[in-house]
């Protein structure tokens, strides 16, 4: 008979649970964290990552408009879909993307201007059962990769 149902969690999980309860205290000693370099905004310590998806990009209310740049270190716009042959599908993300007169040309001047960085997020989804789209577009990787490089380039 089952005691438990399966989505309750794998019964490692519940066994890691249950040690980690009953484990005697530990000390720890800290130490101090260095800033990282890689963040190109001078006023962070940190990584602040940010993201828009391009229906609410231009926003003022809570899109880029209303963002504080000072506070973020990269900004990412979500995003373009690829389809099954490795290109770039149709839709309002890639023609909000394509729009010189849309949000995106004031939101990458504004990222770069406060020291933010913008990267663009691609996307391949495939609910079909063996997501043969998924694997028919991964093959195709040089067609994605090509034409998002050509997309960034453009955009500067």
């Amino acid at each position: 008979m089952l005691t438990k149902f399966r989505d309750s969690g794998p019964p490692v999980m519940e066994w890691a649970a249950q040690r980690e309860a009953t484990a005697a205290p530990r000390t720890f000693t800290s130490t101090p964290v260095k800033p990282a370099l890689a963040v190109n905004n001078p006023r962070l310590y940190r990584e602040v990552f940010g993201f828009a998806f391009a229906s609410s990009l231009g926003d003022p209310t809570i899109g880029y408009p209303s963002w504080n740049f000072g506070l973020l270190s990269t900004v990412a716009y979500f995003g373009i879909h690829v389809d099954w042959t490795g290109d770039f599908s149709g839709g309002s993300a890639l023609n909000t993307w394509n729009n010189p007169s849309g949000p995106v040309p004031g939101f990458i001047q504004t990222a770069h201007a406060n020291g933010t960085k913008v990267v663009l997020s691609i996307a391949m989804f495939d609910s079909t059962s063996g997501t043969p789209n998924m694997c028919s577009a991964l093959q195709r990787y040089n067609t994605t990769i090509q034409r998002t490089v050509a997309e960034i380039q453009a955009k500067g």
